[in-house]
């Protein structure tokens, strides 16, 4: 009977050791879906456009407060920005930094997509996640961190097959061990003792009880100082519900002495084959296979009743284990809120879908926008059950249309098939539809707004993760937009690599001096003379030829190249004032400013410094202003305009009457002059509404004591007009179109003769 018991307490040893081994397994697996849910949020945090727009200029502080903002989101311990010097720019927990990155190696591994593992950071261990940030070349690195403590010490507590503690350690100095966190129930054991103890679990004594204790090696970053998982499983609680079963077969070996024969045959026939058949099962469980019960292996008649309580154990032992990886798996794979699939598991099927040969295929995003102002005001259980009733809103939407998973915190996301363009923008307008009824939840009435960003397969999708992508640019669209439901469009992606190859070549051409500035001619109407003109930048490609302005302007806009544009051709522009100057030229030249140039409140000293060292008088420089970039920001525009007017300099609103005319800005603007837009000019001739208007602007200008000029005029008709309304100064490709310098001299030194207006 004590070989029975002791090979009973080795078999639950061995059964223990074996699932000690495989928590190794769970921990790693833990870890890599935890690196791979931080990739892909760093992944989705080096596109965010206002992020990297902060590390290509160096903004620390909004990086910082971007990291900071994004890490609560997606619930990381610590998010960094690090230069490409190695330093730390930017730190959720701390603002700015300039501490090195303490493991650079990483960085390099790094350096196309994200890397990361386990490392020590400030004595603790992470789980850290580096993913570079392109545009398109690296500029700098975005480092994502979940600390390993005591509630991830519970997660994986959770996730070991037996009922062990878990404790994580890492190495504070030679021999010494820190603990990082520990799950309930787990003892602080001799760690130096079994710091280098081998693959196999140890035995060990704490308080009069037997455990086993695995010390394992979590892997590491290079360089990082080691982490251990320890777990720590308790035999003789194991083993406690197996006396009452051994007493009773004392009992039953006492009676069978009786009949010594009989009773080794019945024990033969009774335990061993039963145990053995017992041991066969845990054999198979520890190979993983579930899928028979240890009951069946028993023949008919051959074992104990208690055998067969302790082969019901196993069966019951085999199902909990059965239960518990079904759960993890479908934990791994779907939502816990609403049950959909997630975003890892939606891409997986999709690539699977695309894979066997689907031909199309249509994605809808659908962004709750107003949800994380609900939830931080009304709580999250209330944020909980919206999202549910969103679920199930969009569900009842879509119907048998399309399939939905949550891919995000806010996001939700259908899928379509056949037809699938004009399905999912029949489907996008159904969802879109069903969130105008607002939500009730707790007896609270709830207006949810929806952005739905579209895409569709193939339409330049190459895969389930690009035609995500392609929906993720198409619902930022949405969010910024009136519209709400919006299509993917390749030619405003920012994201495209050949506009963000083409930002780059921008500030290149900007630092090399590669662009070159042309000048379309002012007149005085009333006499014809050349008084000025506008400098017009042009950039000519080394592949792709001249690039149209109205292309590389507005991605300079979307980046921030604007203001480095802006200085370039104000410092080109001053100095052509003063070459005119040395020429006899006395003209003026009008420089277009942007809605970013407005709120830069060190541009007025700029522009000085640039009058200055050229010794330009500042009345000869004239800077145009849009109505829509005042109104962007009035009041910080208004503080810059004061000062460049302050200046001397004259401010012109170029293109009035399309914009957001405010006239009580306008009125309290410092400008010298109003440029009626050309849309109004060139029909001039030929309409009476036009003319109308154009006759009321001069005579606004003329109210305000402001000088009027007007753009567009393509014909001597509109000119005569424009002379009799008293217009100021027109320009245009009646005049002249815009000139390279040396031809705009020539021209503004020709005598103000009708024929004139006729060069091209």
């Amino acid at each position: 009977m004590a070989v029975l018991y002791a090979r009973t307490r080795a078999q639950i040893e061995s059964e223990a050791q074996v699932r000690l081994g495989q928590a190794q397994l769970l921990f790693d697996q833990h870890l890599a879906e935890l690196g791979d849910r931080l990739a892909e949020s760093a992944r989705i945090l080096t596109l965010d456009f206002a992020l990297r727009e902060a590390v290509a200029t160096d903004e620390r502080a909004t990086a910082a407060s971007a990291l900071r903002n994004f890490g609560r989101r997606i619930g990381a311990s610590r998010a960094q920005f690090i230069g490409l010097d190695g330093t730390v720019r930017g730190d959720s927990n701390g603002g700015i930094s300039n501490e090195k990155f303490p493991y650079p190696g990483l960085l390099k591994t790094a350096d196309s997509q994200p890397a990361g593992g386990v490392a020590v950071i400030d004595g603790r261990p992470w789980r850290l996640v580096v993913a570079p940030v392109l545009a398109p070349e690296p500029i700098g690195w975005i480092a994502i961190a979940v600390e390993i403590d005591s509630a991830l010490a519970e997660q994986l507590a959770r996730r070991v097959p037996i009922a062990a503690s878990v404790a994580i350690v890492s190495e504070r100095s030679s021999g010494l061990w820190r603990v990082a966190g520990a799950s309930s129930g787990a003892f602080e054991p001799d760690y130096e003792a079994i710091q280098n103890a081998t693959a196999a679990p140890a035995r060990i004594e704490h308080q009069g009880e037997t455990y086993l204790v695995l010390s394992t090696p979590i892997r590491t970053v290079e360089t990082s100082p080691p982490v251990r998982a320890v777990l720590e499983y308790g035999l003789d609680a194991a083993l406690a519900p197996y006396r009452p079963w051994v007493l009773s077969l004392l009992i039953v070996q006492a009676v069978g002495l009786l009949a010594a024969f009989i009773g080794a045959v019945l024990i033969a026939r009774g335990v061993a084959r039963p145990i053995e058949a017992l041991a066969d099962a845990a054999l198979r469980i520890e190979a993983g296979d579930y899928s028979v019960p240890a009951r069946r292996t028993l023949r008919p008649g051959e074992a104990a009743n208690e055998v067969r309580r302790l082969s019901a154990a196993f069966d019951s032992m085999l199902r909990a284990l059965r239960e518990r990886e079904t759960r993890i798996r479908h934990q791994a794979e779907h939502d816990l809120l609403t049950g959909l699939p997630n975003r890892v598991t939606l891409e997986r099927w999709l690539q699977g879908k695309l894979d066997d040969g689907e031909p199309e295929a249509g994605m809808a995003l659908i962004g709750l926008r107003r949800l994380p102002e609900i939830v931080n005001t009304l709580g999250h259980e209330v944020g909980d059950n919206v999202i549910a009733a969103a679920a199930d809103r969009i569900g009842n939407a879509v119907g048998i249309d399309g399939n939905i998973a949550r891919v995000a915190e806010t996001v939700f996301a259908v899928t379509v098939f056949d037809h699938s363009e004009e399905r999912v923008a029949a489907v996008a307008r159904r969802v879109h539809e069903a969130f105008d009824i607002p939500f009730a939840v707790n007896d609270l009435a709830i207006d949810l707004d929806a952005a739905i960003g579209t895409a569709t397969y193939p339409d330049g999708a190459v895969s389930a993760r690009a035609l995500l992508q392609h929906a993720d640019v198409a619902l930022y669209a949405a969010q910024q937009s009136e519209a709400r439901v919006i299509a993917y469009d390749a030619t405003r992606d920012p994201h495209r690599p050949e506009r963000l190859s083409l930002m780059s070549e921008l500030r290149r051409a900007i630092d090399d001096d590669a662009l070159t500035l042309v000048f379309q001619p002012k007149i005085d109407v009333t006499t014809g003379q050349v008084r000025g003109a506008e400098a017009l930048v042009r950039w000519t490609h080394p592949r792709h030829g001249p690039v149209s302005p109205a292309e590389f302007i507005p991605l300079a806009e979307e980046t921030g190249t604007i203001r480095f544009l802006s200085r370039w051709v104000l410092r080109k522009s001053i100095r052509k004032l003063a070459e005119w100057r040395t020429m006899g030229l006395d003209l003026k030249l009008a420089v277009n400013l942007s809605v970013r140039d407005l709120g830069d409140r060190s541009l007025p000293e700029h522009v000085s410094d640039l009058l200055l060292q050229s010794a330009v008088p500042p009345d000869r420089l004239t800077l145009e202003i849009t109505e829509s970039a005042v109104m962007r920001d009035p009041d910080a525009a208004l503080v810059v305009l004061e000062r460049l007017a302050a200046l001397g300099v004259d401010l012109s609103v170029d293109d009035f009457g399309v914009g957001q005319s405010s006239f009580s800005y306008l009125r309290r603007l410092p400008v010298a002059e109003l440029k009626i837009d050309q849309s109004f000019v060139r029909p001039l001739a030929a309409s009476a509404d036009d003319r109308s208007i154009v006759r009321a602007i001069v005579e606004l200008a003329r109210a305000l004591n402001l000088r009027v000029v007007a753009e567009g005029v393509e014909d001597a008709d509109s000119l005569e007009l424009l002379a009799g309304f008293g217009c100021d100064g027109a320009q245009g490709y009646f005049i002249a179109r815009p000139l390279e310098a040396a031809r705009f001299e020539d021209f503004a030194r020709q005598p103000p003769v009708p024929s004139k207006f006729a060069v091209t």
